[in-house]
């Protein structure tokens, strides 16, 4: 939630820009999920969710700028069935790897290696959103080209 919060700070920079910085920050976050400590899971997962903030809004402000006014709620319900898949995925691979509850030997737990891709789902997604970004949006829109 803070990083949608602060989103104005960084977005006055580009929204392609924050949108590169979001999902850079979201693969970082992804490190310090996979040692097995708690502080480390709580670092990382506070810069996922920093990252994430700044995703949706950023996202959100890039749509709402480029998009024709008479095709913005498609595009916006586009936007947000797209989050909500992106964290349908990331929670079904958080169940299937998880051990079985009926395991009594909880050091088991720390042995066990699977738990480890549903914490790094969220670093694969912002990877391809990279990719998307660089691929397909070659500028920022138009109202921040003029605001600038």
């Amino acid at each position: 939630m803070l990083g949608s919060l602060l989103c104005d700070k960084f977005i006055c920079y580009g929204r392609i820009k924050t949108a590169y910085f979001a999902n850079i920050l979201i693969m970082v976050s992804v490190v310090p999920q996979m040692w097995l400590t708690v502080p480390s899971l709580c670092i990382g997962r506070f810069l996922l969710g920093f990252g994430g903030g700044l995703c949706i809004v950023t996202s959100s402000v890039f749509m709402a700028e480029t998009v024709p006014a008479w095709k913005l709620g498609t595009v916006g319900t586009a936007v947000n069935s797209g989050i909500i898949f992106g964290l349908l995925v990331t929670a079904i691979i958080q169940g299937l790897t998880l051990p079985s509850p009926n395991i009594t030997d909880m050091n088991l737990i720390a042995t066990t290696q699977s738990w480890r891709y549903g914490f790094a789902a969220p670093g694969v997604f912002a990877f391809f959103n990279i990719i998307f970004w660089a691929l397909f949006i070659r500028q920022d829109s138009i109202t921040y080209l003029i605001d600038k």
